[in-house]
């Protein structure tokens, strides 16, 4: 079961096409929150929450689409 988590996040992180909203998604799974990423960043707390969301429509759309293939 680890081993295809491991696997699909890897095919989802394979779909963003920046190494920043990578990075971010890889800090979310990791558990840090949108403002202890920010300081990491040195960025408004608010970008982090806009770089999530664009995470989520590409992931969402992605999703989408192989739902609509099956």
């Amino acid at each position: 079961m680890a081993a295809q988590f491991a696997e699909e996040c890897q095919v989802l992180l394979g779909k963003l096409s920046d190494q920043e909203l990578i990075d971010l998604a890889v800090f979310k799974l990791e558990g840090y929150s949108n403002g202890e990423i920010a300081i990491k960043w040195g960025k408004a707390e608010r970008t982090v929450e806009r770089k999530l969301q664009l995470i989520r429509k590409i992931w969402l759309a992605e999703s989408s689409e192989q739902q609509s293939d099956q």
